[in-house]
């Protein structure tokens, strides 16, 4: 968790940049466990129209990340109801949540 503190303490403009092409299915992931966010269903259309065109969708900026990548929002209330209805989370400490949401994509395809 403190690693994800310090990158969302960059710059919102801050370029990410990551070694595998898991973009779609991230995003997949993320509306799973946040299905009322609308950044989420907007960047994968996006993301969706760039790979069709076989483009990479890195690199994005931290500002999307922010929106839409659901462990760099393990304080987000949506996501703890979300993973609380699914009965998932046990306590909504920041690591209780990044834990519950990591065996969740671990499991996730």
């Amino acid at each position: 968790v403190h690693s994800l503190d310090r990158i969302s303490a960059c710059g919102s403009q801050c370029s990410v940049f990551f070694g595998h092409e898991y973009t779609e299915l991230n995003l997949r992931f993320a509306a799973q466990v946040d299905p009322t966010n609308p950044a989420i269903g907007k960047r994968a259309a996006r993301v969706a129209d760039m790979r069709r065109e076989d483009r990479p969708s890195a690199p994005s900026t931290l500002q999307e990340e922010l929106e839409t990548n659901p462990f760099l929002r393990i304080e987000d209330g949506a996501i703890i109801d979300q993973l609380k209805r699914e009965e998932r989370l046990e306590s909504s400490g920041r690591v209780a949540v990044f834990a519950a949401l990591r065996e969740q994509r671990n499991n996730f395809s």
